[in-house]
């Protein structure tokens, strides 16, 4: 099965990462679309075969890529547009693509050959949260 992750940040001095499973978003009805400048893909969100990459020009409306999801009773979403977005997360058994999203945009993508989550999310956090507040203590 295909990981698809998206990662978001609360603006709150000390917040950390929050993580959405998109395999677990309510009402998804079709796979994740990705267009870039370079190439396009169907990720599929349900146990179904991966296709391979289109190598055709794209044109991205949000920065280097779209990451389009149809979700059901709000139509096409654009993920790189997520206000609190830092980044979406492909993993297949093959490779590893970090997408970097900004201001409504993705700003950057990033592709390790292998499964490489835990690298993905340690990459993330050096890049989006450097400094954590530790939490009061309870007691």
């Amino acid at each position: 099965m295909v990981g698809i992750t998206l990662y978001t940040r609360d603006p709150a001095p000390g917040a950390g990462l929050t993580t959405i499973n998109l395999h677990r978003v309510a009402g998804r009805v079709s796979p994740l679309r990705i267009v870039t400048e370079e190439w396009k893909q169907d990720i599929p969100l349900f146990n179904a075969p991966l296709d391979g990459r289109v190598y055709e020009a794209g044109a991205p409306v949000a920065g280097k890529a779209d990451l389009l999801l149809m979700v059901d009773g709000r139509g096409e979403v654009n993920l790189s547009r997520c206000e609190q977005g830092v980044a979406v997360v492909v993993t297949t058994g093959y490779e590893t693509i970090v997408f970097w999203l900004a201001d409504g945009r993705c700003t950057g993508i990033w592709i390790e050959r292998g499964s490489a989550d835990a690298l993905a999310r340690s990459i993330i956090e050096e890049r989006c949260c450097r400094e954590q507040i530790l939490p009061p203590q309870i007691g």
